[in-house]
Parts: C-alpha cells; structure tokens; sequence
C-alpha cells in the first residue's frame, strides 16, 4: 500500500502493522478506537486516554524529548507523528528508519483525513468510515449554533491564545465564535491584558491544556474583564483531533446551551 499523509511524505506499507508506536496522544487514543489497541506498543507520557496506555504500553518519552532507544527495541513497523506536536528533525530520523504517517491537522476536515487515513494503513476502514460520518453528522448539528467573540485562552502568564490557521480556531468557527485574535500573526501569539480588554470578546475561554486553568484562575480573569463571560472548557474537546471528536459534541452543546441561557437572562 502507498499512502500520502498530510505532510506530503510517501509512505510504503507491505503489511497490516503489529507494532504500532503513537506519539501524538490524540491519534492515540484514535488506534484504540479503531481497535488497535493491543498493536499499540509504544506511546508518550502525553498520550492519557485511554487511561490504561501510560500503565500497559512502553513510554517513549514526551512527544518532543523521544528516546530512540526505546523506539529501536520496540521495532515498530508503524509510526504516527504529527507536524506541531513533534519535533521537525525527529520526524525525519523517524521517517529514515521505520513506515511513519505525520499529519498536520488544522481544521476539521483535515481530522476526517487524518482518520480516514489511519483507518486505511491499520485495516479499520469500515470504522474509521463510521467514525468519520457520526463525526461530521454531529458537528453539522453545532454549526452556527451560537454567535460572540470569544479569546481561546491556551496559556498563562504570559498569555497565549489559539490564533490563526490553528484547529482549535476551526472548531470555534464551525459552532459559530468568532476568534478576536484569528488575525494577529502566529498560530498561538501572546497578547497582554490590553489586548484582551481593547478587543472585548463576549467570552474568555480558559483551557485545561497545555496550561491547566483552574477556578482560582477563571475569578481572576473575571475581575480583570468584567465586561466578558470567563469559562472554564475541556481543551481535549476543542483541540484533540481524533475520535475524541465523536465525544466533543456533547460536551461543547451542553456549553453553548448555558452560555446561551445565561446571554438571554
């Protein structure tokens, strides 16, 4: 099989893989899903969902510090990276040495791809046909559902949001937001609290990854900008590229519902 991903490299599969090493913890948690899970034999110390991972497969250290020694003795024969999450030079010694799929995932039909992908090189084309339709079904139900500007806070001190040409942007277009920040330069630019307060967005988003926004966090920001909504989001729901987003509508419908109850009243 020769397949293309998403950063143009041309993979040659011979064979279904057995020996399948994840270092993205969203794609992860998406061979598990395609039922891959006891072909998965290496992840990150990133790579959370399914809970079970961190304790039942080899760790391969973070998703941009990788121990290549590990990797050697696991003999993968499959190989997922993506382009923002792992680091550039260790793509390429990947790519050198063992059949590895990097995506490149910023919008939700570049996650259809991504899936449909991995759905062919694993032999879960019937699931990942599955997982891709209850996927878009769902999203098409959220579109427009909500209206505002939102700030997607990523970071803290210094603030960092989710800007441009970013997944997380894509996902807050498609429900309805608008991002404040989807024309300042960079895919993830710091902004200080004037920036926050000369743009005003509706909303103030506060993320649970990579930075954990916690309540004390949320009372603080409130206080700064009074004139915006501060939430608390799952970043998981917004920015986890995989069949997470067959979860993600739920939880992101149950948001709009309250935002929109409390803009009312």
């Amino acid at each position: 099989m020769e397949i293309l991903d998403q950063i143009g490299h041309q993979i040659h599969i011979d064979r279904l893989p057995k020996r399948i090493i994840s270092l993205v913890p969203s794609q992860s948690e998406l061979l598990v899903d395609l039922g891959m899970d006891k072909k998965l034999v290496g992840v990150t110390r990133f790579c959370t969902h399914p809970k079970h991972l961190r304790t039942s497969r080899t760790m391969v250290g973070g998703t941009k510090d990788l121990n290549f020694e590990l990797i050697s003795n696991l003999n993968p024969d499959l190989v997922v990276c993506n382009k923002e999450e792992n680091n550039k030079e260790d793509v390429l010694r990947l790519q050198s040495l063992y059949p590895t799929y990097t995506s490149d995932v910023n919008s939700l039909n570049e996650a259809l791809i991504m899936i449909s992908d991995l759905g062919k090189i694993t032999g879960a084309t019937d699931l990942s046909r599955k997982l891709n339709e209850k996927i878009s079904s769902d999203f098409i139900s959220l579109e427009n559902s909500i209206s505002g500007s939102v700030a997607y806070l990523i970071w803290n001190d210094p603030i960092m949001v989710a800007g441009q040409n970013t997944f997380i942007n894509s996902v807050l277009n498609t429900i309805g937001f608008s991002n404040v920040f989807d024309q300042k330069p960079g895919r993830y630019p710091e902004v200080s609290d004037h920036e926050l307060m000369k743009y005003k967005p509706d909303y103030i988003f506060l993320s649970s990854e990579p930075y954990p926004f916690k309540e004390k966090n949320r009372e603080i920001f409130q206080k700064k900008f009074p004139r915006s909504q501060v939430v608390l989001v799952d970043g998981r729901m917004y920015s986890w590229y995989g069949s997470c987003l067959s979860r993600a509508v739920e939880s992101i419908n149950s948001l709009v519902k309250r935002l929109s109850k409390n803009y009312s009243n």
